[in-house]
């Protein structure tokens, strides 16, 4: 019988007298039992019960202990609950698989009473720091959330609220010059909302396998020359706004390329917008084609403040950024998550090199398309 107050033990073994010998003793130590004469039967049992650790034996009827074990860490609320193997002194072959396998612990049948205790508080006590330190994690990452959403939600909306209040102030004139602004500051609020909105949607199809489909769908081959200029175009804008120069360096030629369009523009949007936006005024980006004989490299250079190196491996996580709490940045952090995600889905090498102080280069090597 299981009590709710005792760490929860799965118990797995074809003899059952053994079975029997263990259970009494793991009862009597403050643990609750649940026992299993073979694979199957346990697996049964977790439509039941949740344990806290899992000790099988290997070889057994029905169903042995390898193929409970990857039954069971197919279950996901069932991939980080420890797992100790028993086993025949001898059976050097098992032991090896089950490392391989990543079982957490061996013993060897028959097995010391005071072993097997010592090695189930050990299992249970490193999987509650590992809860712990998961929950810390977890909720550092909520609060990092809420206080990055809070900031990119309430900024364009009090600029957007701000400004079509004094519009709609009847008692204040405004001439054409300050409407033009007043129209550009609520533009430039609303694209900023839609660009969020859009980021989120845009990963949570990734997520969801939608553009895989969109991949499998749309995927040809392009001109890529013509793809650079699009996205160059649709960033000038905001380069202008930031009094930054965008320079483009594409050689006379053909580069043709096997994608899927679209996600290629988004990537070289989210690389050249990021570009600009750690740039200082003033400044140039470059966005050039290379050829290396077998492949396009499309890089994209600014000359901002840099990333450290112990940071750049990072940069493409999901809601990333680099010392956001000392700079002010726009964006959640998924734009990078975003472009890696469609760089591999298009079988295209997204990689960066960055020096502090100096500015940082993003990188797509682009398979080429051999042309008759």
């Amino acid at each position: 019988m299981a009590d709710k107050q005792q760490p929860l033990v799965i118990l797995v073994e074809d003899n059952a007298e053994i079975l029997d010998v263990m259970a009494t003793l793991l009862e009597n130590s403050g643990f609750s039992v649940v026992r299993a004469l073979n694979g199957v039967e346990a697996l049964s049992l977790l439509e039941r019960y949740t344990p806290d650790i899992v000790v099988s034996d290997i070889h057994m009827p029905e169903m042995n202990g390898f193929d409970f074990y990857a039954a069971l860490r197919n279950r996901e609320n069932m991939q980080h609950v420890p797992f100790i193997f028993l086993t025949g002194f001898s059976d050097v072959e098992s032991v090896v698989r089950g490392r391989e396998l990543g079982v957490d612990d061996y013993l060897i049948k028959p097995v010391d009473a005071r072993l097997l205790l010592s090695s189930i508080r050990g299992k249970l006590k490193r999987a509650g720091e590992i809860r712990v330190s998961t929950t810390d994690q977890i909720a550092e990452l909520k609060n990092h959330l809420i206080q990055v959403l809070t900031h990119e939600f309430r900024t364009p909306l009090t600029l957007i609220n701000s400004t079509t209040d004094m519009l709609a102030d009847a008692s204040m004139q405004f001439g054409p010059e300050e409407m033009q602004q007043f129209v550009a500051m609520i533009k430039e609020g609303g694209t900023r909302l839609q660009r969020l909105v859009e980021s989120f949607l845009l990963a949570s199809a990734i997520e969801a396998g939608e553009t895989q489909k969109e991949y499998n769908a749309r995927v040809n081959e392009y001109e890529l020359s013509e793809i650079i200029t699009a996205s160059i175009t649709d960033a000038t804008p905001l380069a202008t706004e930031r009094s930054i120069t965008i320079a483009q360096e594409i050689p006379h030629g053909c580069f043709m390329v096997r994608i899927c369009q679209k996600h290629i523009f988004e990537i070289l949007r989210c690389l050249l917008e990021n570009a600009v936006k750690f740039s200082p005024a003033g400044s140039t980006v470059h966005c050039r084609i290379t050829d290396d004989g077998i492949s396009w490299t499309v890089s994209v250079e600014d000359h901002g403040r840099g990333i450290p190196v112990t940071e750049l491996p990072k940069i493409v996580e999901k809601f990333y950024q680099v010392d956001r709490r000392k700079f002010e940045q726009q964006g959640i952090g998924l734009g990078l998550y975003i472009a890696r995600s469609l760089a591999e889905m298009n079988k295209v090498v997204l990689a960066f090199d960055s020096v502090e102080g100096k500015g940082t280069t993003a990188r797509l090597r682009f398979p080429k398309v051999v042309t008759n």
